[in-house]
């Protein structure tokens, strides 16, 4: 096949196992599209959301902070680490709901809670405003997060 005779010439390819050494042929492995996902789930999940939807939901320790667990959907393969992200306004911001109460505002989490391979313990650290032992959402309060571009955490157990 010449590629380059032409514009806008393409060769498809589909189906094909690379394989490396000399062990010489195995059966094609052909995997299906939500075997392939949970296995990267194990690498990387974003617990992610559109403007005013949760991200997680936890309870305050004190009336300076308030732990969130964030349940992964798989196994990690390491314990991960965590960052926030802001969608595509550059800017994160975070809204803390109690259930039938005004909400609290802060725009930083800290990921220095506790990390295991099926969960991570968010803290959210704000000046005063909470109840201790009061539940609340965590919530995506930015107004630049959309669809494209959700605001979130990021758990990454990468190699």
């Amino acid at each position: 096949v010449n590629l380059s005779d032409t514009a806008n010439n393409y060769f498809n390819l589909t189906g094909v196992q690379l394989e490396i050494g000399d062990y010489g042929t195995t059966e094609f492995e052909q995997r299906s599209y939500s075997d392939e996902l949970q296995r990267c789930l194990r690498y990387c999940y974003c617990s992610c959301a559109k403007p005013n939807d949760p991200v997680a939901i936890g309870a305050a320790s004190s009336s300076d902070y308030a732990l969130f667990t964030v349940h992964f959907p798989v196994k990690m393969r390491a314990e991960p680490a965590m960052e926030s992200v802001s969608g595509g306004s550059g800017v994160e911001q975070w809204e803390l709901m109690p259930p039938g109460n005004s909400s609290a505002y802060f725009s930083a989490l800290n990921g220095s809670g506790r990390a295991s391979l099926t969960h991570f313990n968010v803290r959210a650290n704000i000046s005063s405003n909470f109840t201790a032992k009061q539940a609340y959402f965590l919530n995506n309060a930015n107004a630049g997060g959309t669809d494209a571009n959700p605001i979130g955490i990021i758990f990454d157990a990468e190699l």
